[in-house]
């Protein structure tokens, strides 16, 4: 098929796939833990993210644990406070559709062909879209662990600024979502495979 024919339809069916994709997170807000990331938001907003209770258990135990996502819950709540619910899905099809650019923008870095990263960032929403449409953390997750990813498939050492940067990135992540966790697995794994590959070049180096 013409090189220029291929392009065109991977373009438009990444066209077609993004337009569902922010269809689906603009809708009305339907997400059950909206809602409690919103009143928790008030909260830590008004008592700081150490709580001394959780107000929204009235039957809860003092030992009772707390929703620890607390940046994200003050997030959405200000953004209700200064937009509305408007506001709020305008933000999160603005959100979902960053996280496609994002996915596109990584594949065609890694040196894939325009078509090759179109149909990529396709499967991708396609295997993504349950999270992409609703108003949750994820919507941080997502990108978080696209770009620890893309940082360590980066192909020079990396320098110690872009170090304690992805440090202060994953502790930042750590108080938006509990999913932060994938970002030093992430890391571990990659440490993992380094070892391995030193180890297998030494024992089965001919030098």
């Amino acid at each position: 098929m013409n090189p220029q024919w291929t392009r065109l339809l991977a373009g438009v069916a990444l066209a077609a796939t993004a337009f569902g994709v922010v269809f689906a997170a603009g809708r009305p807000l339907d997400s059950a833990d909206l809602w409690w990331h919103m009143a928790m938001g008030d909260h830590y907003a008004t008592e700081g993210p150490w709580p001394e209770g959780d107000p929204l258990l009235h039957t809860a135990l003092p030992e009772a644990p707390i929703q620890h996502e607390w940046l994200f819950g003050v997030a959405v709540h200000a953004t209700e406070q200064i937009s509305g619910f408007f506001g709020m899905r305008a933000v999160h099809g603005v959100a979902a559709l960053a996280i496609l650019a994002l996915a596109f923008a990584i594949l065609r870095r890694r040196g894939r062909d325009v078509p090759v990263a179109l149909a990529g960032t396709v499967v991708f929403a396609a295997l993504s879209v349950w999270r992409l449409a609703q108003f949750r953390p994820d919507l941080v997750s997502i990108p978080a662990a696209l770009a620890v990813g893309a940082w360590l498939m980066q192909p020079r050492v990396p320098s110690w600024r872009s170090v304690v940067l992805l440090c202060a990135g994953i502790a930042l992540w750590a108080n938006v979502h509990s999913l932060f966790a994938i970002g030093p697995a992430l890391v571990f794994a990659a440490l993992i495979g380094l070892a391995l590959r030193v180890a297998l070049a030494r024992t089965f180096s001919f030098e």
